[in-house]
């Protein structure tokens, strides 16, 4: 299998936490937790929610620039859960 890349890293996680029987969004749903990037950490949460697969993730920007993401209320959709069943697992 090839290495995924940032973005498949992001949604997998996200899926991995929400199969949990009390997911906590907030607390293991981050770039150091998952291990990638930061600022591809940003930029794949934002690809993510633009695309529909998560919905209620919240930014703080700097202009154009992301500086915080807040996931307390994140949640995969079922169009995210279907990618990743499709193409990840």
């Amino acid at each position: 299998m090839t290495e995924l890349n940032t973005k498949d890293k992001v949604l997998l996680a996200i899926y991995k936490e929400y199969q949990k029987d009390v997911p906590d969004m907030k607390n293991n749903i981050n770039a150091k937790n998952i291990g990638v990037d930061l600022e591809a950490y940003k930029s794949a949460m934002e690809k993510h929610e633009n695309e529909g697969n998560i919905r209620n993730v919240t930014f703080t920007r700097g202009g154009n620039r992301i500086l915080l993401v807040f996931t307390d209320n994140l949640m995969i959709t079922e169009k995210g859960i279907n990618y990743v069943k499709e193409n990840l697992l």
